[in-house]
């Protein structure tokens, strides 16, 4: 809990100054009137991303040294593939979680997906702070060639040249 001590702090070098205290010591400073508590900014807004960094560093400056390594600073692009939806997605991870960005969104039940056109998608990408590197990645995966979707055309392409051959076998003369 985030407090700033008042003029009836026992120590005068705190006066005034701010601090992040476990509850219930905060709760006890708040009820002796040696502090107030200062409330979380609204939900959104530039002063509450503030303070919720403020909390993270706190939190990783608590974790010891050994996993403090392990933990991004800043938000990691990255490219997935998706295989329920067999697409190419960019994902941002932060301390926060993961944002995916897709090309198709689903607008409602009913209604089928909209799809953005690859500009679009690209400039939403750049509009988010996303590399150009994982940008260029994305669109060297999606635009590569499919190449199972090849071999299964290939396949089916074989099975009708096959079914065409032993139609003109079965209606060809026979000389015995």
């Amino acid at each position: 809990m985030k407090i700033q001590y008042t003029q009836f702090a026992l120590n005068p070098s705190l006066r005034g100054t701010t601090a992040h205290l476990p509850q219930h010591r905060a709760q006890a400073l708040i009820d002796s009137g040696a502090a107030v508590e200062v409330p979380m900014p609204a939900r959104g807004t530039p002063g509450w991303h503030a303070a919720m960094q403020e909390l993270e560093a706190l939190r990783v400056a608590s974790l010891p040294a050994d996993q403090r390594q392990n933990i991004p600073t800043v938000p990691t692009w990255s490219v997935r593939f998706l295989e329920s939806a067999r697409k190419y997605v960019v994902v941002v991870t932060s301390l926060v979680g993961e944002f995916i960005y897709g090309e198709t969104i689903l607008l409602d039940k009913g209604r089928p997906d909209f799809k953005a056109s690859t500009t679009q998608f690209t400039w939403v990408l750049k509009q988010a702070g996303c590399p150009k590197a994982v940008i260029q990645n994305w669109l060297a995966l999606r635009n590569a060639p499919d190449f199972l979707a090849q071999e299964q055309a290939r396949i089916e392409a074989d099975k009708q040249s096959m079914e065409r051959q032993r139609e003109r076998e079965r209606n060809a003369p026979k000389f015995f």
